[in-house]
């Protein structure tokens, strides 16, 4: 008979040798037991008695309870609890050698019937395993409608956060993903999800990371847990992450152009346009259930919308322009929206902001830090402050924002609403700039004459007296004296000191100026401070390429031979 026994019916022959007393047969099944005592399931013990059963378990391990819920046998559970009555309950929140609880078990396995007997018997619903997490924890980790929603009616503690990462239950049904989880499996968080709110968790509990659950489901996509927790009046949708995200930060974040990973944290694919911001969008949800669209950072003063144009997200900002966000929103350098889509080169932003009233005319209070792709510090708009969003556009090069501003500005006075600023060409940074002159130091020939055309002063004076074309004489800048002068610059405007601009002209050994000065009329004859006129000027410092252009345009050499210097 022994030459029969194997693994499979080992069970049997050792109940029917216990029955005939046939010691040499039960031993060895006994062997053959204890040799493969964790691979025999619970059909393998259907036929034995409890008693036997019971008898069988406590000689083979330390954990009898644990292996009788293993084998789903309610009778030997009995007998266990009757057998440990008075070290109860402590003997029913036992952890096994495999780190498992006897509810745990139970509820795992479905046995409602036990799990309701263990608790009758005051185990600890809220009994942690060895890394910190709760029955409940481990229930909703591995997806269990069944365990969760016993624990919930049997009073475990709906707010229970793990140890380390401190993620409440609602956070671990938060996180779950519809591309890591079947469309049954993300029902059934959202039933788990009801419950937990229905018994009092708290949606605003923050994680280690400062996260709510409702950070946690927008990051995860989760539209079903999204959908409960805005139905939850007690939610509270300002409070920010450790990183100074608001849950609205996370849902405009989601939709962006850009492919660098800092930008868009999510793994869907990028949106070319801003209609994923339709009216089903988590952010447009947040927003119609009450998030503050503008959110202002505590360290920068940056509200969501300059922190989307800040990170070149361009969808973002415009839906979130669109949505009531403050056009003229200051951060602590006195920064508007409009400041930050110039400086970024966001033509369509910029041309929304205008039109949602957005003034062109503000100036920033500090010098803002440079960003991160500054070329370098001599950049034109670096340390500079005073600065209007145009004076950001040129100073950071992005002509298709300044043909924008010039643009409304055409466009202001035949406005259908009465929200649109005309821009002021004449304000001054702190180096003393207005945008031509800006955009003439700079280079930026194409966008002066479009300045020009568009109304700004070419005539205008700085706080020491200086007009544009003294200030290109003096920095030897030909080029963009020349075009000064094409663009009809006044050559009769006297320098404080009384200089005229063509002895400005000599000084600075700009023939090709001294040309265009003459040829606009200058009179030759004006003396400098010392009386000298302009021809002795030029042959005093042995400019005689400037001293014959003058004499080609008329100057009296005779007159002045006459006279001579200081005469």
């Amino acid at each position: 008979v022994m030459s029969l026994v194997n693994v499979r019916n080992c069970i049997r022959f050792y109940q029917t040798a216990e029955e005939l007393g046939a010691c040499t047969l039960m031993n060895y099944c006994a062997e053959i037991i204890a040799s493969h005592w964790d691979d025999l399931r619970k059909e393998d013990f259907s036929s034995m008695g409890a008693q036997l059963l019971y008898k069988m378990i406590k000689s083979k391990t330390e954990y009898p309870l644990h292996k009788a819920i293993r084998v789903e046998r309610e009778d030997v559970v009995f007998l266990y609890l009757i057998e440990t009555d008075s070290q109860l309950p402590g003997k029913l929140n036992e952890v096994d050698h495999n780190g498992d609880l006897a509810l745990d078990l139970a509820l795992s396995r479905r046995l409602e019937s036990i799990a309701t007997t263990l608790v009758s018997h005051k185990a600890d619903v809220d009994m942690l395993d060895r890394n910190g997490w709760s029955l409940l924890h481990k229930g909703i980790q591995r997806g269990d409608l069944f365990a969760a929603t016993f624990l919930i009616k049997n009073g475990a503690l709906v707010n229970a956060a793990t140890l380390g990462a401190q993620e409440t239950p609602l956070h671990l049904v938060a996180s779950c993903s519809a591309k890591k989880h079947s469309a049954a499996m993300m029902s059934e968080m959202a039933q788990i999800a009801e419950a937990l709110l229905q018994a009092g968790a708290n949606p605003n509990m923050q994680d280690s990371k400062g996260r709510t659950p409702l950070h946690v489901c927008i990051t995860a996509r989760n539209e079903h847990v999204f959908s409960q927790l805005l139905q939850c009046e007690r939610l509270d949708l300002e409070l920010k992450d450790h990183e100074g995200s608001t849950a609205l930060w996370l849902a405009v974040q989601y939709v962006t152009m850009s492919p660098d990973h800092s930008v868009n944290p999510f793994e869907d694919l990028p949106v070319v346009n801003g209609t994923s911001f339709d009216e089903n969008s988590f952010a447009a949800r947040l927003i119609q259930r009450g998030s503050n669209t503008n959110a202002p950072d505590t360290v920068t003063g940056n509200c969501l919308l300059q922190r989307a144009a800040e990170a070149g997200n361009e969808a973002a900002a415009l839906f979130l322009a669109t949505s009531g966000a403050q056009a003229n929103h200051r951060n602590k350098w006195g920064e508007t929206p409009l400041h930050t889509a110039c400086r970024r080169g966001l033509a369509g932003l910029t041309a929304e902001l205008l039109q949602q009233g957005a003034n062109p005319n503000l100036q920033t209070q500090e010098a803002p830090p440079p960003p991160r792709e500054a070329a370098s510090a001599s950049s034109p708009a670096h340390s500079v402050y005073l600065q209007t969003p145009l004076h950001m556009a040129i100073a950071y090069n992005h002509p298709d924002v300044v043909s924008v501003i010039l643009e409304q500005k055409a466009n202001a006075l035949h406005a259908t609403n009465n929200l649109q600023i005309i821009p002021d060409f004449s304000l001054k940074d702190s180096r003393d700039q207005t945008v031509l002159g800006l955009a003439l130091w700079t280079g930026m020939h194409t966008i002066a004459a479009q300045l020009l055309g568009s109304g700004a002063g070419i005539n205008d004076t700085m706080a020491d007296g200086q007009t544009l074309l003294h200030m290109a004489m003096q920095r030897q800048d030909s080029r963009s004296a020349l075009f000064l002068l094409e663009h009809q610059a006044d050559i009769n405007v006297r320098t404080q000191d009384g200089e005229t601009a063509l002895q400005l002209a000599i000084r600075n050994q700009l023939p090709l100026v001294v040309d265009a000065i003459c040829t606009r009329g200058a009179d030759m004859s004006v003396p400098d401070e010392k009386g000298n006129p302009p021809l002795w000027l030029a042959l005093a410092n042995g400019l005689e390429d400037i001293a014959s252009t003058l004499v080609r345009h008329g100057w009296d050499g005779l007159r002045c031979h006459v006279l001579g210097p200081g005469a």
